[in-house]
């Protein structure tokens, strides 16, 4: 998987051979075909801890740590700065809140300063006790990613994003695609004092466009990727009910 060129290649495990940038690291691999990986957290006022967590490409996080795991290792930390953040999983609605880790390391790779959550579900998926928790794609999208199930390994290459600071979510909106092509954006939930509550938008609310871009011509995680950019203003189209609006929006910095 080639995040940057937005790539894929398939190979037969016996005609596979690494280029010499990627560094393998071992997985294990359940009997379903998910893979899971050691990941350490250092948070604020804490000792590292280790886990197992379930590699999710499909997860636009970078960590989200399981209910049993936090209340097993009491996180997150009182002194950690916290922001509500309920999201889906699988089609469900599910609990957490966010905050900002020190870092995390996979192997010898370490990501400073990522935002993670941690779950407050007390059933279903995301209340496994079976692992701690899932890395996903934000955490993933920093490098070239080989899957080698049949070798138990995952082999990561950095690529340019690798040290980039890792951004986060300014305007307070969740936001999730529908319609048959994904290209409906609609507001699921607003982070109350946010700028997207501050500017009176709500859940239902439809967004056409953001600055120029309509929403025909973006995707879910272009949208999200400009609601992070540090200060921005945009001017929004917004379907309410019936009706078309356009409100300007002013992005903060929100943890």
């Amino acid at each position: 998987m080639d995040y940057q060129r937005g790539s894929m290649s398939v190979y037969a495990p016996e005609r596979y051979q690494p280029s010499g940038n990627e560094k393998p690291l071992p997985v294990r691999v359940d009997e379903h075909g998910f893979q899971f990986i050691e990941v350490t957290i250092v948070v604020p006022g804490v000792a590292p801890i280790t886990g197992e967590y379930l590699i999710d490409s499909g997860a636009n996080s970078y960590l989200e740590i399981y209910k049993p795991f936090c209340d097993e290792h009491r996180l997150p930390p009182p002194a950690m700065k916290l922001l509500d953040a309920p999201g889906t999983s699988a089609g469900a609605t599910t609990k957490s809140t966010d905050g900002r880790a020190d870092r995390i390391e996979v192997g010898s790779f370490s990501i400073r300063n990522p935002p993670i959550s941690f779950g407050e579900d007390v059933a279903g998926l995301m209340a496994s006790k079976d692992h701690a928790g899932l890395i996903g794609a934000a955490f993933l999208q920093r490098f070239i990613v080989v899957y080698d199930s049949p070798g138990k390994r995952i082999l990561l290459a950095p690529n340019r994003d690798y040290g980039d600071p890792p951004p986060y979510d300014q305007s307070g909106l969740k936001i999730h695609a529908d319609g048959p092509s994904f290209h409906k954006f609609v507001v699921g939930r607003v982070l109350p004092g946010s700028p997207a509550g501050e500017a009176g938008i709500e859940p239902g609310d439809i967004i056409e466009s953001l600055a120029s871009n309509s929403a025909n011509e973006m995707t879910l995680t272009q949208l999200r990727s400009l609601l992070t950019q540090p200060n921005a203003r945009y001017s929004l189209g917004i379907i309410w009910g019936k009706s078309r609006l356009r409100i300007n929006l002013q992005l903060r910095p929100l943890l």
